[in-house]
């Protein structure tokens, strides 16, 4: 996705200068979980994390690619056992500089979900659930 940093907004292909190869691929669907995190299992408080200057977009935001990194960080499974083979993640709101957030975490028998509060803001960042199996020996 493209973004005008001017305009705070995206910018459709039609309005971009530079030519754009089209490989006009067929896809089936594309999965765009509204609600992720697990009501099953029991949830518990894996800590919590300062947003850092490194964690920042050009915005100044917590740039979303961090967001995988939490969530393999405060994991309730060893990664050096597991492999995780999926990802979701939906952004609820931003943090920013020195943000303060809480992580819960609720371990299935798959998967594993974070729910990242941001309490500085006092309002929900973001969540995820991953899944895994484990490495064969």
């Amino acid at each position: 996705m493209l973004i005008n940093y001017d305009k705070r907004n995206v910018i459709r292909p039609k309005n971009f200068i530079y030519p754009i190869k089209s490989y006009n691929k067929q896809i089936d669907s594309i999965e765009i979980p509204r609600k992720i995190f697990n009501e099953n299992g029991s949830e518990y408080n894996a800590g919590k994390r300062k947003v850092v200057f490194s964690d920042l977009d050009e915005n100044n935001h917590l740039n979303n690619c961090v967001y995988s990194d939490i969530a393999l960080d405060y994991s309730p499974i060893d990664l050096n056992k597991y492999s995780i083979n999926k990802t979701l993640i939906n952004f609820v709101n931003e943090a920013r500089l020195n943000d303060e957030l809480n992580i819960s975490v609720i371990k299935g028998e798959n998967s594993y979900c974070l729910n990242v509060y941001n309490d500085t803001a006092d309002r929900p960042c973001f969540e995820a659930e991953l899944f895994f199996t484990q490495n064969k020996l």
